[in-house]
């Protein structure tokens, strides 16, 4: 017996010899799309509540498609991000790419996360085939800002802007009226992802694409409606076919009565036009009972398969859809909080004068629908054509069906050709 306890000891001892006094922090590589400040904000009061968990915040990189490149280049190479933030509309090539990792098992075990109120409704977003792959981290949608000091100039109403597309045209009109200077509107069509193009169809009811993502939707009334409305935005509103930087530059100059831009832009706006307009925002007009809206944003996702790596970023992606970070989301964006409890104290805190405006974009919430992504390998090619096809039509280089006839075919053939 006391052979036996000594061997124990020893071997214990042994143990205990071969362990390092202390575990080094493990870094974890993380990749974004956007602006990184409220990322790197997030990171530092993460590694303050986990020292022994570093983040490695790269450099933003231009687009969700990017980003999705870059995971895929990153496994064939082997340098894999550890955590990266996918777009919506990407989602299901991410799953099917093996981009990223399946956290159904983690998500479903953790009981904390709705504790620590994070909104369990909108897990769909980041959820493909029954599959959690993802958790919705930051979520924008499409919205119309407007200068009511222009608005009170042309004869509106700011406390009764439009709710219909022909009134919102016939206030930009009267806007760009008072002074050829003046846009009455400018509708930012140049999105990723087509997403406010998107945006205006399912708006009126109506889809991209059929179920068999095949058969082709958006050649539909709402789709014809939306090239229609691209051309009236220009010959009744004065709209410029500029850079998105342009307009938010001109609508900060007041010479953009109404812009249409993602709510993430709120925070910024509001700070910038302070003590210079009285900024308001209004909901894209919404078909009733069918309209929708398409979120834009993105999933945080776990794209590492080494499971010490893969606990880690799990431990983070639990905190960046906790209170605390999404909290400091927005604060710096206009981004949604997919937390409960930060969207409330967020809300409680705003200004009363900016109130209405930070509410808005949560009330739409209920309103969700997909944001659609289209089958790979041409997927970035189809949305690339489907915005030349728009540009053509504000260019006025095409008229509305000339330029829906050539998208469908454009469309049409890639499918055809990635299908091959």
């Amino acid at each position: 017996m006391r052979r036996i306890l000594r061997g124990l000891l020893l071997s214990a001892s042994l143990c205990i010899s071969a362990m390092p006094a202390h575990a080094e922090p493990i870094t974890l590589n993380v990749l974004i799309q956007g602006t990184e400040d409220p990322y790197r904000t997030i990171a530092e009061a993460f590694q303050k509540a986990h020292p022994e968990i570093r983040l490695n915040i790269g450099t933003p990189v231009p687009s969700y498609e990017e980003i999705l490149q870059r995971t895929l280049r990153g496994i064939v190479v082997g340098d894999v991000p550890d955590v990266a933030f996918q777009g919506y509309n990407l989602m299901r090539q991410a799953a099917a790419s093996k981009a990223v990792a399946d956290l159904t098992a983690r998500a479903m075990d953790e009981t904390s996360l709705a504790a620590n109120g994070y909104d369990t409704a909108l897990s769909h977003l980041c959820t493909v085939d029954g599959k959690v792959v993802g958790l919705p981290f930051a979520i924008s949608l499409p919205i119309l800002f407007y200068n009511a000091d222009l608005v009170r100039k042309a004869g509106g109403d700011p406390d009764a802007f439009p709710t219909t597309w022909d009134g919102v045209v016939s206030l930009a009109e009267r806007i760009h009226a008072l002074d050829p200077k003046y846009q009455g509107i400018y509708f930012r069509y140049a999105h990723s992802g087509n997403w406010s193009f998107q945006a205006l169809i399912t708006s009126s009811g109506g889809r991209m694409m059929g179920d068999d993502d095949k058969t082709i939707a958006f050649s539909g009334p709402a789709g014809v409606q939306a090239l229609g409305l691209f051309r009236t935005f220009v010959d009744r509103g004065g709209m410029i076919d500029m850079s998105a930087d342009q307009a938010r530059q001109a609508f900060l100059a007041s010479t953009i009565g109404i812009i249409s831009d993602s709510s993430s832009f709120l925070t910024s706006v509001s700070k910038s036009a302070a003590g210079k307009f009285e900024l308001r925002t209004a909901s894209y007009p919404l078909a009733a009972d069918v309209g929708r809206l398409p979120p834009g944003g993105n999933c945080a996702t776990v794209a590492t398969q080494d499971p010490v790596r893969q606990e880690a970023a799990w431990t983070f992606v639990k905190y960046a859809v906790g209170p605390e970070a999404q909290r400091i989301l927005a604060e710096q964006t206009g981004y949604v909080p997919v937390n409960k409890k930060a969207l409330a104290d967020f809300i409680a805190q705003t200004d009363p004068s900016a109130k209405l405006n930070v509410a808005l974009p949560a009330s739409l919430l209920p309103r969700l629908t997909q944001w659609y992504g289209f089958p790979p390998p041409n997927s970035a090619k189809i949305t690339d054509a489907i915005k030349g096809r728009i540009q053509s039509v504000v260019s006025k280089a095409a008229t509305p069906d000339q330029a829906m006839q050539s998208m469908v075919s454009d469309v049409q053939t890639l499918l055809k050709a990635g299908a091959q």
